[in-house]
């Protein structure tokens, strides 16, 4: 009869994807902690917390940064290309997961070098940033080598928490992306104080610094629970399911949603502002829709236990759309703004932790078999950002269509009308492959 370990080590052996049977064990002449529990995973998944709230607390923070850098004189020459800056640091982070998360898994050694490289190379970013004197020297730092550095970071944590979470894995990725929302509602503040007190150059260079020490001292929890030999991937991953019409109008419309998804996070600020409202507002606007992402994200996960997982993307789409239209697109006072970016940070945060039930069923009715979860979860990702990226030229063109109504104040009657209608309607599309699905036509 196979005892407690023989069957630990024959599950981690054969499948990654899927973690049940016991928790303690020995293994190639080591004894394995146990699993959900003791200082050790705790401390493992406060080193995943720090590096989750670290990277998308600032990515999640670059409205700020922008509309300050639109009152820079470095910048005036090519303002119209300040939101690549934002889309292209999200959309990398977004874009390399199905890069990194296999590589990961095939060489599981290399995960803590991969987060100390990535670390100083969002740092080298960041001071880098601190020299530019034109928009392109942003995008290439802030942007391009902040997401690059930022990806290496982040995506090595979840491998971590995959090691030591199994029976509360959701309460652990709960927790870890919780952190994104807490440090959304704080650093807006932080840097907007540091932006207006010491200008842009000394607030990358003091965030360097920040950024350095904490990613020190995540290194220092963060430790492997398993043999690296235990956690290689022997089988290259099947790409049949992805010519299925079940994953490809999610995947679709998940692209279309990531299309409008990060604009509010981008433009609040500056529509703040151009319409004469305070600073305060304008840095509040991102820090609730920061907060409304994590509060999304909590309720999605509940509702997503007793619900269907296509209906609440559906009434999370039409929120979303709606809220858009009319919350913004009729924002005649701060407390309007300040209520949709609430409100459009948890539609998003609710959308995404369907993602789970929406990929579940995929593995259930793919006849293929061979749709891997981690490997959907990882495209649904890279979807996501290459509508993020998409979005920053796309908005920019957006702004310089003809106002659409002259009789119409605020939103509708300013250069943000046309972007926000289009920002509405991929709200709304992002609901389509749930639609579709309800509809029996996938």
């Amino acid at each position: 009869m196979d005892t407690p370990q023989d069957l630990e080590l024959r599950h981690r052996t054969s499948t990654q994807d899927q973690q049940q049977g016991v928790h303690e064990g020995m293994a190639v002449g080591r004894s394995l902690l146990p699993t959900d529990r003791g200082a050790s995973a705790w401390l493992v998944l406060l080193g995943a917390f720090v590096l989750e709230g670290l990277m998308w607390g600032f990515v999640y923070s670059y409205g700020i940064f922008q509309e300050f850098y639109s009152r820079s004189p470095e910048f005036h020459s090519s303002l119209a290309r300040l939101p690549l800056v934002g889309t292209i640091s999200s959309g990398l982070m977004f874009l390399s997961s199905p890069v990194l998360l296999p590589l990961l898994r095939q060489w599981p050694n290399r995960r803590k070098q991969c987060i100390a490289f990535g670390g100083l190379l969002t740092c080298v970013a960041l001071i880098s940033a601190s020299f530019a004197g034109a928009v392109t020297d942003l995008i290439i730092t802030q942007g391009v080598l902040f997401g690059l550095g930022g990806s290496m970071v982040y995506y090595p944590t979840f491998l971590f928490l995959d090691e030591w979470f199994v029976r509360r894995k959701a309460l652990a990725y709960g927790v870890c992306w919780g952190a994104s929302g807490f440090s959304g509602l704080v650093f807006p503040y932080i840097i907007s104080w540091l932006l207006e007190t010491y200008g842009f150059r000394t607030t990358l260079r003091v965030w360097s610094i920040v950024n350095l020490v904490f990613i020190a001292v995540a290194l220092l929890v963060l430790k492997p629970r398993l043999p690296a030999a235990l956690n290689v991937r022997r089988n290259r991953p099947r790409l049949s399911f992805t010519l299925k019409p079940l994953f490809l109008a999610f995947c679709l419309a998940n692209i279309v949603y990531g299309l409008g998804a990060y604009l509010p996070g981008l433009y609040l600020p500056s529509y703040a502002r151009s319409i004469g409202f305070s600073e305060n507002v304008a840095t509040t606007s991102v820090s609730l829709l920061n907060v409304g992402t994590l509060l999304g994200s909590v309720a999605g996960g509940i509702l997503n236990d007793r619900w269907s997982p296509k209906g609440i993307i559906i009434a999370s789409a039409l929120a979303s759309m709606n809220g858009a239209a009319l919350l913004w697109g009729f924002s005649a006072s701060p407390t309007v703004i300040l209520l949709f970016g609430l409100t459009h940070g948890f539609c998003t945060g609710c959308t995404t932790a369907c993602w789970p039930g929406v990929i579940g069923e995929i593995v259930e009715r793919d006849t293929t078999l061979t749709a891997e979860p981690s490997l959907i979860f990882a495209l649904f990702v890279a979807g996501r950002g290459i509508g993020n990226v998409a979005s920053g030229p796309l908005s920019q063109s957006l702004l310089h269509l003809p106002i659409l109504s002259r009789a119409l104040s605020y939103g509708y009657g300013s250069k943000y009308g046309s972007m926000i209608l289009f920002s509405a309607s991929t709200m709304g599309g992002g609901g389509l492959g749930a639609v579709f699905d309800k509809m029996g036509l996938i």
